[in-house]
């Protein structure tokens, strides 16, 4: 068993539950805290009030903290700058003034690599990757103050089984969601924009080594290879059995034609490494949809 207990922000989330299954099989004690009871979720605690969180971490003797928690996404976001500071950059700021004030010895960001991108005054940039940028720099300060380590991990786009096509976030679950019931696929621009899309598994793999070596930094995480869009619909087709509809709509400004991170940084700090393919893990994707789509 692990000594340091880990507190995860978001348990009861896509990246959240899996967080916590990856400590707990690594043998860390976990306390997970969320926004709604569920089975991951040990604290309901929407990390609004700063002395409820350290008195949490006090007198649990929390070591480390995961933070997952965030609301809405690129495209749901668009430029409400306003929701998004209120509704996460505050919170994460609490989280960490709570986390120095309890004595916490660590924190994991779970930040973005894939939204985070420069806009203009023409075209501003997404709320949600500003958000998350902003998340970084309160964080950053907060540590600096109170001498916490800081890891923040930059992900591309995120997958795998669990991800909630409702919500709109996740190109693999979306389509996949939308092949099986047999709607029309929205393609924003062109089949050729590529993404390097990363596995939960391989992310989660990635915190638990950052926890146990305390790596401090900045660490952009990509997936194993670039897929374009394209592609990524084919493997669908196959793993699913079914035939697109594929319909290329206008671009919102909203998403970058390519995304591909350097994980060389993360690599050399912890010896992490993708590992999990598309083509290798989207029938898991598919056949666990499968069973939503017909219940």
């Amino acid at each position: 068993m692990n000594e340091r207990r880990v507190a995860v922000t978001g348990a009861g989330g896509f990246i959240g539950r899996h967080v916590m299954s990856g400590l707990r099989s690594g043998g860390y004690q976990t306390i997970g805290l969320g926004r709604h009871p569920s089975d991951y979720v040990d604290v309901v605690n929407d990390l609004a009030e700063v002395e409820s969180l350290r008195e949490l971490f006090e007198r649990n003797e929390v070591g480390a903290v995961v933070h997952c928690a965030w609301t809405g996404h690129p495209r749901q976001s668009a430029h409400d700058f306003s929701g998004q500071l209120s509704s996460n950059v505050v919170p994460t700021a609490n989280l960490g003034i709570a986390t120095g004030l309890a004595g916490v010895d660590q924190i994991v960001f779970i930040s973005t690599g894939g939204a985070a991108h420069v806009g203009s005054r023409v075209q501003p940039p997404p709320a949600y990757g500003w958000a998350k940028i902003a998340a970084e720099h309160v964080l950053a300060a907060t540590a600096e103050s109170f001498g916490t380590v800081l890891t923040v991990l930059r992900p591309s786009a995120v997958y795998g089984p669990g991800q909630d096509p409702d919500r709109g976030l996740g190109a693999i679950a979306v389509f996949a969601d939308r092949l099986l019931r047999g709607k029309a696929l929205e393609v924003f621009g062109s089949l050729d924009q590529s993404r390097d899309f990363l596995h939960v598994r391989d992310l989660t793999d990635a915190i638990v080594r950052c926890l146990s070596s305390r790596a401090p930094g900045v660490f952009p995480l990509g997936g194993p290879e670039d897929v374009t869009i394209g592609s990524l619909i084919s493997l669908l087709e196959r793993a699913s059995g079914c035939i697109a509809d594929v319909r290329i709509v206008a671009v919102t400004g909203l998403d970058r034609t390519a995304v591909h991170l350097d994980s060389s940084a993360l690599a050399s700090a912890v010896g992490w490494q993708a590992r999990t393919t598309v083509a290798s893990s989207v029938k898991e994707v598919v056949d666990e949809l499968r069973v939503h789509v017909a219940g």
